[in-house]
């Protein structure tokens, strides 16, 4: 497996920028682009991926809002099997 090299710039005013070795984006140079970075827009947290290098506009934008602590919910019964009920924690803390 080859290594992932690249750094991270937390300077930005947009959140923090991703960047790697051999990838960039369309607006700048080689290896200093940020193809991925993370930010946060109206309160929410998100990903942004410019996942093709040939257009100036974004690809994808991923919300992290989901995955929130407060959207955990601590049991969540599995199945039933004869009265007995069965529950999981889907939740780390």
């Amino acid at each position: 497996m080859k290594a992932i090299n690249g750094f991270i710039d937390n300077k930005i005013n947009i959140g923090i920028a991703l960047h790697f070795d051999g990838y960039s984006d369309c607006c700048s140079t080689d290896n200093q682009g940020k193809p991925v970075s993370i930010e946060r827009y109206d309160g929410d947290l998100r990903v942004i991926d410019y996942a093709k290098f040939n257009q100036e506009d974004l690809t994808h934008v991923i919300s992290l809002e989901g995955g929130r602590h407060e959207k955990c919910v601590a049991e969540q019964p599995l199945y039933s099997a004869n009265d007995i009920m069965v529950s999981a924690s889907l939740c780390m803390r």
